[in-house]
């Protein structure tokens, strides 16, 4: 299939917007993070943060992108209005997506363990035109699971580097 110079620049355009938003989204929440206290609720196994980053994409791929981050709000280090901050400056960025067409549905990508207090899940977002992979990494200081960051990213490659 021919590509043109329209085409690769509308693609590295989209790219760079949505790289921008998802270190944007990572970033926002490591600096809140670090400066609030912690009074993040916790899930008490593997399992239960699977089924919620679950039902977070579900609502994602119906088109209630807020709906699905208001999900993780319990489990995230940081204050209400830090995360609605957070969540209005990614909602005017989300124009952005619409280069990538309809949400057509999601995967899980993989899932696993670090020892016995890390805990990363990742599942791919599929578009008619493109995809975003969603990474959550959970935390478990003593009992519990937290999430201690979440991101979603346009560069496929780094499904592919550890």
């Amino acid at each position: 299939m021919h590509e043109n110079r329209h085409d690769r620049r509308t693609r590295a355009g989209t790219s760079r917007a949505a790289g921008t938003l998802a270190a944007l989204l990572l970033a926002a929440l490591l600096v809140a993070g670090a400066s609030s206290p912690s009074h993040a609720a916790s899930v008490a196994s593997t399992r239960e943060a699977k089924r919620l980053t679950a039902s977070v994409l579900d609502k994602v791929v119906a088109g209630d992108f807020e709906g699905g981050l208001r999900l993780l709000e319990p489990y995230v280090v940081v204050t209400k209005a830090e995360f609605d901050a957070l969540l209005k400056q990614v909602s005017e960025r989300m124009p952005a997506f619409e280069q990538l067409g309809a949400s057509l549905g999601s995967e899980l990508i993989d899932d696993g363990r670090l020892g016995d207090s890390v805990y990363r899940i990742r599942y791919l977002q599929k578009f008619e035109r493109h995809a975003l992979s969603w990474t959550f990494i959970f935390y478990r200081p003593e009992a519990g699971w937290v999430l201690n960051e979440f991101w979603f990213d346009i560069r496929l490659q780094n499904l592919f580097t550890d």
